[in-house]
């Protein structure tokens, strides 16, 4: 017996079944297997492509989804698909559209043991049990975990985990612009780079942390007014 997965739409009360006999194509198009207009409203659905993504039954495998190029992007669990490279999804995933928590799909599935992935995932739940919510923690491997989520290196850049373990290691202080120039960036003073290099990882980093656990950016990694960066990992 083929597996089930049917998406939900929390916001519309809806549900699409998905066929595995065939390959359900995604977007604003009507001429799409799963017209999102159907389910989604307001004025940023311009910002979901025409054929946004697409999903594939493979036998003895399970259900893939691909994004197909599409302009502003596809998460599966807070991690942004490549496009063209299609990876395994599972009961209890998310699926976010176009950067917009207004844009989320909730998988279900009675295929509970399918986790592989066609590519490896940088952010994977850890297998021990969820950590409180609101926990940011350092792993004894030297990864984070946000919320129970490990955040495998890949999935931040050198300077943003850079950034979050300095900040981590000095977890309730407020780092100075100065010090933070000299221990993220290695340079000796804050005029040496640009106005808004630090507010511009900060900013990314929180985006970052956004995607795993929604609010968990600035929940942990606080701008305090004309005097610097703090971490606030409860």
């Amino acid at each position: 017996m083929m597996a089930r997965l049917t998406l939900l739409f929390s916001d519309a009360n809806g549900s699409y079944d998905l066929d595995p006999r065939q390959t359900t194509v995604a977007g604003v198009s009507a001429t799409c297997d799963l017209d999102l207009k159907v389910y989604f409203q307001g004025d940023h659905l311009r910002t979901i492509s025409r054929r946004h993504f697409r999903i594939t039954f493979i036998a003895d495998e399970g259900y893939a989804i691909c994004d197909l190029n599409s302009l502003n992007g596809t998460r599966v669990n807070g991690w942004r698909l490549r496009p063209d490279e299609p990876q395994f999804l599972k009961n209890g995933d998310t699926i976010m559209l176009a950067e917009n928590r207004a844009f989320v799909i909730h998988v279900t599935s009675d295929d509970f043991g399918h986790t592989r992935l066609l590519t490896p995932l940088v952010v994977e739940q850890t297998p021990s049990a969820p950590a409180p919510a609101g926990l940011l923690h350092l792993a004894a491997d030297g990864q984070f975990i946000l919320d129970g989520v490990h955040i495998a290196h890949a999935y931040l850049t050198v300077l943003e985990e850079r950034l979050l373990l300095y900040l981590y290691e000095r977890s309730g202080r407020v780092c100075i612009y100065d010090d933070l120039i000299h221990g993220v960036w290695g340079y000796p003073k804050y005029e040496e780079v640009q106005d808004n290099t630090v507010a511009k990882l900060v900013s990314n980093l929180r985006k970052k942390l956004d995607g795993i656990s929604p609010g968990a950016g600035p929940r942990h990694i606080q701008t305090v007014h004309g005097r610097g960066v703090k971490c606030t990992p409860v």
